[in-house]
């Protein structure tokens, strides 16, 4: 059974934490001369003793300049009152976290471990109000959407070396002078509306989002307009205007989650919720509607912004939070019946997995081939991209037999008061330098009220670190889950990822081949080699010319490994769908007994060429309307080739 390791670093000295000291997968950070409990620590100098070994700190060091201890403690006091609003990733040793109430927190991280924090101020009382409902950290900017004035907030930084790869690090502090405050006014009034907002790639743009307020007229209101009527601006930012409304728009449903496209700039995709139509059966029941949703695109293009498209997505229950791929190819909503549910816009195909605990939030791996769905009491699960379940657990001497579950259970590690906020991968989409065969194995988790902890990924050696959709299948099929791979490969992407997807088919393919026949293998085979025979997204003709030659002699392996198995029927199948006609000659002489003397064999031969002629035809157009299995169908035909 495949499983993945790792291990949970807490960044806090707390001890309400109640880190068990047997646990050898989790832990936290003490005081220096803080006493050990001999009620409860049995085995604490034995525990710091495998931590030193390791290189992993035990003790806080309060050492000028960085006075680690102080700032740290400063900064969980920080949490317990004022929630993280924003999370940027400067590096993956650098991260960048913005409270609620202004205040710019840096961390500067060695592997799994806090080595500097930096804690600014400046913000504080600057800001035109108190109340922030949402922020982003960009490069040059920071942006604040301010709920009591109905406003958005852009603090620029006035810095000369903006590109220079140590900018985190000159952002630890800043000053007054530094600060060039912008401030516009969004359309709807002055309603206190907890506003969103999000930033594009190329950050000249903004994009703010709110709920769907009431439409109901007032005799002593006024009718309001289109543009007090929209949910939906997009705002130009730069540093010398500052910010500019470009252009609003009303959304037909209500917005659960809206975002920039990351290959479009100027795209905006959007998750609405329509109202659910209820109809009452009774006076005393009322059935609610199944809730309608649609995945929409909106373009902003010659100054306006409008809707491109809208697909409806079909759902049993209302959704909770989403996310999207790296890639932007699929849609992941977690359901409020325990759920998680992965749709594809383009096909509307839609894949489901059962969670043990109601999705609160979802992390998508940036190799796209890992998800992580996180439950509000401190329950995490894992899924690979296929959405089939990957046990998590921690690093145990003695793994118990209750160790690998359906979701890993902080609880049992770490005692909080609060439940589970956020979870983000460690990070940058845009590096300053090139990190190809960087391992991304760190996954950030911030607590209500504190603490942060690191979730590291023990990824091995065998995979190089690596954490990729080829290396999960290699993992799968090392742990004999075929099903798994297949679920892996069926949901890559050849446009993108030809040549990886090529080499998990081919890894899949090799893997049964050396097993013997039976039903399950060969209904394996099938979906293997229907993944690009017949896929759900269409190929392109350039993926289908690259690859076609070499699937062609997988599928010509397989139709020698049915036939060694006396599977005639199902070998003569798989000649005509592929389009071979040697191969079909040979089903035909083996499942007609046509096994003839040497003077009959022109009259043999004269026949199958009349039965491959009327099979070009006739049985075609029927291979192609009729699937010869549930996975595999007919593709344009390849050329003829007489190796096995």
């Amino acid at each position: 059974m495949s499983f993945c390791l790792a291990e949970l670093h807490v960044w806090s000295c707390r001890n309400s934490l109640q880190v068990p000291d047997a646990d050898i997968g989790t832990y936290q950070l003490y005081e220096k001369g803080e006493p050990a409990s001999s009620t409860d620590q049995h085995y604490y100098n034995e525990k710091q003793q495998f931590a030193d070994s390791r290189g992993y700190p035990w003790f806080l060091s309060n050492r000028r300049p960085e006075k680690l201890r102080d700032a740290l403690k400063e900064l969980e006091e920080l949490l317990q009152s004022c929630p993280v609003m924003s999370v940027r990733w400067r590096s993956k040793q650098c991260c960048q976290l913005l409270l609620r109430s202004g205040v710019l927190v840096t961390l500067f991280l060695g592997g799994a471990q806090v080595e500097r924090v930096a804690i600014d101020r400046t913000l504080v009382g600057r800001l035109p109000a108190d109340t922030i409902s949402d922020a982003v950290i960009g490069d040059r900017f920071l942006l604040f959407s301010l709920m009591e004035r109905s406003q958005v907030c852009q603090v620029y930084l006035n810095r000369k070396n903006q590109s220079s790869p140590e900018l985190a690090r000159h952002m630890e502090k800043l000053t007054a002078t530094e600060i060039k405050v912008s401030v516009v006014d969004l359309p709807g009034g002055g309603r206190r509306v907890e506003r969103r907002v999000g930033l594009n790639r190329t950050q000249d743009v903004v994009v703010c989002w709110w709920p769907l307020c009431n439409e109901e007229v007032r005799p002593w209101s006024p009718v309001p307009s289109a543009v007090d009527r929209a949910n939906l601006v997009l705002l130009a930012c730069s540093d010398t205007p500052g910010l500019t409304v470009l252009s609003s728009i009303r959304t037909d449903g209500n917005p659960i989650d809206c975002r920039f496209s990351l290959t479009q700039p100027y795209h905006v995709l959007t998750l609405e919720l329509h109202q659910e139509a209820k109809h009452s059966t009774s006076e005393l029941y009322e059935e609610a509607q199944t809730p309608e949703v649609q995945n929409c695109v909106y373009e902003y293009a010659r100054g306006r912004l409008q809707r491109l498209s809208g697909s409806p997505l079909p759902l049993t229950s209302k959704p909770i939070t989403c996310c999207r791929d790296p890639l932007e190819r699929w849609v992941l909503l977690g359901l409020q019946d325990c759920s998680v549910v992965l749709f594809d816009p383009q096909t509307g195909n839609s894949q489901w997995a059962s969670c043990s605990m109601v999705p609160a939030v979802l992390a998508w791996h940036p190799s796209g081939a890992l998800l992580m769905v996180g439950g509000g009491q401190g329950e995490l699960q894992c899924f690979d991209m296929g959405l089939s379940p990957l046990p998590l657990r921690l690093v145990n001497e003695e793994p118990t037999p209750n160790s690998i579950g359906p979701s890993l259970q902080l609880s049992h590690h770490i005692k909080t008061s609060e439940g589970l906020e956020e979870v983000q991968w460690a990070y940058c989409p845009i590096s300053h330098g090139y990190d190809g065969l960087e391992a991304h194995d760190l996954l950030l988790l911030w607590f209500n009220g504190g603490p942060l902890a690191a979730l590291r990924l023990r990824l091995g050696v065998f995979s190089g670190a690596q954490l990729g959709p080829g290396d999960m299948v290699q993992h799968r099929l090392h742990c004999e889950e075929v099903g798994a791979a297949l679920g892996i490969l069926g949901n890559m992407d050849w446009a993108m990822m030809g040549a990886e997807c090529y080499r998990s088919l081919s890894s899949i393919t090799d893997h049964l081949l050396r097993k013997p026949l039976d039903q399950q293998t060969e209904g394996q085979l099938e979906a293997a080699l229907g993944i690009f025979y017949a896929p759900c997204r269409p190929l392109s003709n350039t993926v289908i010319l690259e690859y076609r030659d070499p699937i062609s002699r997988y599928a010509r392996r397989f139709f020698h490994h049915l036939l060694r198995h006396q599977r005639f029927e199902k070998a003569f199948l798989l000649a005509v769908d592929i389009g071979a006609r040697d191969l079909f000659m040979v089903s035909i002489l083996v499942m007609g007994g046509l096994w003839v003397h040497a003077e009959s064999f022109g009259l043999a031969l004269f026949w199958i060429e009349r039965l491959w002629a009327g099979a070009a035809r006739g049985l075609r157009p029927l291979a192609m309307s009729r699937p010869l299995s549930p996975t595999m169908t007919r593709i344009p035909e390849t050329p003829e080739s007489n190796s096995c």
